[in-house]
């Protein structure tokens, strides 16, 4: 688990969400070393990532899952047309003229029915995000978080190995954490958003 309280509270959130999901392929686009993957209670889990070396990594520590290198801006969504996507911590790595495409194709990526839970700053990009989302799907979630407050307090500890190491066993970080959820429901102050699609029309 994350030791910053606003990835502590996306992971949380992120946890919750899946515990219920059963799906039959999980497919989580941009998995890092696949931790995520402790998540999903799909009958199949497969990781997809740009970096080689942390394909690898993944392979190694979930051998019982599949993982493979993908462009999540130029792949084949067909090959993995799937039941649930998600992808936590990804548009910040992608070219901004890339991420329209990158964010179609992972709906494209979804079965009629399907589930689409990804995290997605509150930008620009957002609106024609979820108006797109408004589209396809038929039950939208959010929950905000990433508060700015929070996130500042957190980056001023981070500064240096020794603040943060204080920071790390002050219980601060579970206080933190608590002060994120009760502001989840308002984008006022917030940075980012968790957004949970559920039955997608077409």
């Amino acid at each position: 688990m994350a030791l910053r309280p606003t990835k502590t509270f996306l992971f949380k959130k992120l946890s919750e969400n899946l515990k219920d999901i059963k799906k039959k392929i999980g497919v989580d686009f941009a998995c890092g070393d696949g931790k995520n993957s402790i998540f999903f209670k799909t009958k199949k889990y497969i990781g997809l990532d740009l970096d080689q070396k942390m394909i690898n990594v993944a392979r190694k520590k979930f051998p019982q899952h599949t993982f493979n290198r993908e462009n999540i801006v130029f792949f084949n969504h067909r090959k993995y047309f799937t039941d649930l996507v998600v992808s936590t911590n990804t548009f910040e790595h992608i070219k901004p003229k890339y991420r329209r495409r990158a964010f179609e194709n992972l709906i494209n990526m979804i079965k009629k029915n399907g589930i689409l839970i990804i995290d997605s700053n509150l930008d620009n990009l957002f609106s024609y995000k979820f108006k797109l989302l408004k589209k396809k799907f038929k039950n939208i979630k959010l929950i905000y978080f990433r508060n700015s407050i929070i996130f500042t307090i957190e980056n001023f500890y981070l500064k240096n190995d020794f603040m943060y190491l204080m920071f790390r066993y002050s219980g601060l970080i579970i206080i933190l954490t608590y002060l994120e959820h009760f502001t989840s429901k308002f984008n006022i102050l917030n940075k980012s958003v968790l957004i949970i699609a559920k039955n997608k029309i077409k």
